[in-house]
């Protein structure tokens, strides 16, 4: 049960970093500055959700990405 438990957890953890650069790599392709001001890949998979669409990001939406 432990080998496979460890197993496990390092699957997840491929599993979890194969997904993150996928994201940044879509996501850059809409918002390419982003991915040098964020560099923790949960932050930047929060701001992303937030941002959405770059052309609608006003200041007015700015108080809501500080609490990210």
């Amino acid at each position: 049960m432990v080998i496979q438990a460890i197993f496990l957890l390092d699957t997840l953890d491929k599993d979890i970093n194969s997904i993150s650069m996928r994201v940044r790599e879509w996501y850059s392709w809409h918002f390419l500055e982003l991915v040098k001001i964020v560099n923790d890949n949960y932050l930047y998979a929060k701001v992303s959700k937030f941002v959405e669409n770059k052309s609608e990001l006003f200041e007015d939406k700015l108080p809501g990405l500080i609490d990210i």
